[in-house]
């Protein structure tokens, strides 16, 4: 599971760098990999051009790619914007993925374990999952 967490502005260049990582840690695990993309407060909605390139990783890694949760915490417009923008990102991506769109971190483990077992046939935990966004600070609002 590879955990990826958004600080500032999606911007092509900072997607590029995503598939560069992806493409050599995807090497390493021929299973496939599940990804969980944090979204904090922090972040801005991705431009044209970062949104194409995220619909073009993820047709890139479609057959690598396991399940993918997206959290996105907080109320109110921005993150109901931020919503919307992954939304229409999926829209667009392969259906062979399974994604979902979560709240906290602790929907993300409820979901990701037998999801991920099913793609990679790898075992993880829930509980393990939850405890190493905690221990890295990680605040989504």
């Amino acid at each position: 599971v590879s955990i990826h967490v958004w600080w500032g502005p999606v911007v092509e260049d900072v997607v590029q760098r995503l598939g560069s990582f992806s493409s050599s840690t995807m090497r390493e695990h021929p299973r496939g990999m599940s990804f969980v993309h944090i979204v904090t407060a922090s972040a801005r909605l991705p431009d044209a051009e970062a949104r194409g390139a995220l619909v073009a990783l993820s047709k890139r890694f479609e057959n690598a790619t396991g399940p993918t949760a997206v959290v996105i915490g907080g109320e109110g417009f921005f993150a109901g914007a931020l919503r919307a923008a992954v939304t229409g990102l999926w829209l667009a991506a392969p259906k062979t993925m399974p994604m979902r769109m979560c709240g906290n971190t602790d929907e993300v483990a409820a979901w990701l374990p037998a999801r991920h077992l099913e793609s990679t046939g790898v075992v993880i935990d829930g509980g393990e999952l939850s405890k190493v966004v905690r221990e890295a600070n990680i605040k989504i609002d």
